[in-house]
């Protein structure tokens, strides 16, 4: 089994192989020693998951170069009599190669930047519907228990942000083939365990599979004030609900999920937007709380969604 724990931080494995591997790691201290070095030395490749996008201004600089290098003065060739005048035709050669030369560079560049956002703008797409399918879940919850899905209500430590899908897929409100991974980050995985099954676990089957509940995906952690703690529940539309998750190592910067360019969210209306950074209008970073911890809000302005093992 140990051939395969590379594949499982990867998450390339497959369904039946990932349940076969955390079943190894429950059973096996050294495993799961093995795994924590394993993810300890594979830390420095989170570096390159961000796609390099090409400099802005790329094709500018390439045509000034290419004008640059028209404007050099070059041998003409000798002047071929004609009768009748002295005509000369504005166009050589040269200047046909090097028009012709410049068309090729901004076609290629522009075909080139137009398959770049093709390929970028699919991923995106799917994740906004597969974030739309639990916008319309949660607002049925709402509908039914007057608040989002309250994952503090679950026992330590199984009272972890991930807890909300399969929350919600045991009230028959999502669908259990529902993708937790992010169509920017990987293929197609549902939840790995039914609510059921979460709460048969042992304390430290569940820490592993914590992580894999909501995945790629990250959920309102509600809000502290003097009163206590608050679930989830509608304030308005400019409030998150979900979003693709934070950065891995939970520092600054936007989401992995699509190469750092930002964020889709979904809030508490069902509307899902992308957003370029970490702010909202009313200046909240979502992956932190005002004090800058990973936790439940400071008041009820203060909106976090926490990873899938964060609780709130």
């Amino acid at each position: 089994m140990d051939e395969n724990l590379v594949g499982y931080l990867l998450h390339s494995l497959d369904e039946k192989s990932e349940r076969e591997m955390e079943a190894y790691l429950a059973s096996s201290a050294e495993a799961r020693n093995k795994l924590e070095n394993l993810r300890r030395g594979l830390e420095p490749l989170e570096a390159d998951r961000e796609e390099i996008a090409p400099p802005p201004d790329l094709l500018v600089r390439t045509l000034a170069r290419v004008a640059e290098y028209c404007s050099q003065t070059l041998p003409h060739a000798p002047a071929s009599p004609r009768s009748g005048g002295s005509y000369r035709n504005p166009w050589r050669r040269v200047d046909v190669l090097v028009a012709a030369a410049v068309l090729l560079a901004a076609v290629g560049v522009g075909v080139s930047a137009l398959a770049h956002l093709r390929n970028q703008a699919a991923p995106l797409v799917e994740c906004k519907e597969n974030l739309h399918q639990f916008g319309i879940a949660l607002n049925a919850y709402h509908e039914q228990h007057h608040q989002f899905p309250d994952v503090s209500k679950e026992v330590p430590p199984y009272n972890v942000a991930g807890m909300f899908v399969p929350m919600l897929i045991n009230a028959g409100l999502l669908s259990k083939d529902i993708t937790v991974r992010c169509p920017g980050n990987g293929p197609f995985k549902p939840t790995p365990y039914t609510l059921d099954e979460i709460h048969a676990m042992s304390a430290d089957n569940f820490a592993l599979t914590a992580p894999y509940l909501a995945c790629c995906y990250a959920y309102s952690l509600g809000y502290r004030d003097e009163a206590g703690y608050h679930a989830p529940s509608y304030q308005g539309a400019g409030f998150p609900l979900v979003s693709d998750r934070s950065p891995r190592d939970q520092g600054p910067g936007n989401s992995f999920n699509h190469g750092g360019t930002g964020q889709n969210v979904l809030f508490q209306d069902g509307h899902v937007k992308f957003m370029t950074n970490r702010s909202l209008s009313f200046d909240s970073d979502i992956f932190r709380n005002r004090q800058g911890n990973i936790e439940a809000g400071c008041d009820p302005n203060d909106v976090v969604v926490g990873p899938s093992a964060v609780s709130p």
